[in-house]
């Protein structure tokens, strides 16, 4: 059986450039995005309209795992960049090293207390509605999110590097359990990101006769499902208390330089780019709309770029929650 959880997250992103033709400008909340009654599924995944408590549990009871939620919202004048700025200090479980993959990668790590987390929310303008899944334990590889698919062919910019890749859709999976810690119950998370280059045509009988015949079944486990980008794989521990929100980011975006007046590239009256001290039009350069370059992994996941007028961008918010227990025994007395 197909998990729905993935279908939902995507058509979810997908409202994200749908939803630009109707909804206003500007930043902050939106007080009339879709209003309504919880969604559920048997797959413990829940769609919530904006404003509810985002600080309690999705299920009522369960502080023994992890919870994930996601959301989108415009991004209009950097609002997204805005909103978690303040929060960029804050430390966060990943080695130097690795926040510096992530960055050159499009891909920042924010953490800010759970009770900011709802306040967050409010601040900006959301599309559509909040999503809340209860993964707890998950001792095998899952999909924790996942984001925009991507066309075979799409260029997208890898550890530095353009590179050319085959179709699919760019996620999260990972793997997570309670813990003991000096400072008490902590949440072990080890994520991945991926192409989840699965085929969906592959029927369960595939599956079985694959066992059968001693290959690697595809399908139950999310690691074998797609190529994993192994610089950005880390393990962390996630304390209670907190929300750690992963955002698509280009990596030359400094959050704590003041804001530019405008941005994009000037073009000269023959429609030309003209860079900064050039004189003329640049080098190599044609005449038309100005080029836009290659999307990092993590923008193109998460992000939503405004390639005319009439739309607008807007990113998805990947926020992870550790819930643990007030008490924590490794072995029961």
């Amino acid at each position: 059986m197909t998990d729905p959880r993935p279908q939902i997250a995507l058509r979810l992103f997908a409202l994200a450039a749908a939803a630009s033709a109707w909804m206003g400008a500007g930043c902050g909340s939106s007080g009339t995005d879709a209003r309504g009654e919880p969604k559920r599924t048997v797959a413990a995944l829940e769609a919530f309209p904006a404003s509810l408590d985002l600080v309690s549990p999705t299920i009522r009871g369960s502080e023994n795992g992890l919870e994930v939620l996601w959301l989108v919202a415009h991004d209009d004048a950097g609002c997204v960049a805005e909103a978690l700025a303040p929060y960029a200090a804050q430390p966060v479980p990943m080695s130097d090293a690795t926040r510096e993959a992530w960055r050159a990668n499009g891909l920042r790590l924010v953490r800010l207390p759970i009770d900011d987390l709802a306040a967050l929310e409010k601040s900006l303008s959301l599309v559509g509605m909040v999503n809340r899944q209860w993964m707890g334990w998950a001792l095998d590889w899952r999909e924790a999110f996942r984001g925009r698919s991507i066309e075979r062919g799409a260029p997208i910019v890898v550890d530095g590097a353009r590179r050319a890749m085959p179709a699919g859709a760019l996620r999260f999976i990972a793997r997570c359990w309670t813990a003991p810690s000096p400072n008490g119950a902590v949440i072990r998370l080890e994520l991945a990101a991926q192409l989840f280059e699965r085929l969906e045509t592959r029927t369960r009988a595939d599956e079985l006769r694959a066992i059968a015949a001693g290959e690697s079944p595809i399908g139950f486990d999310a690691m074998t499902e797609g190529r994993v980008f192994e610089a950005l794989t880390f393990e962390a521990a996630l304390e209670p208390g907190f929300a750690y929100v992963v955002v698509g980011e280009a990596p030359d975006v400094d959050w704590d330089a003041p804001k530019a007046e405008s941005a994009g590239p000037r073009i000269d009256e023959d429609g030309f780019i003209v860079r900064a001290g050039a004189e003329g039009p640049s080098v190599g350069a044609i005449a038309g709309p100005p080029a836009l370059s290659p999307p990092t992994l993590g923008e193109a996941m998460l992000n939503v770029r405004a390639l005319g007028p009439d739309e607008r961008p807007a990113r998805a918010l990947f926020i992870l929650v550790p819930r643990t227990p007030a008490r924590f025994d490794l072995f029961a007395m």
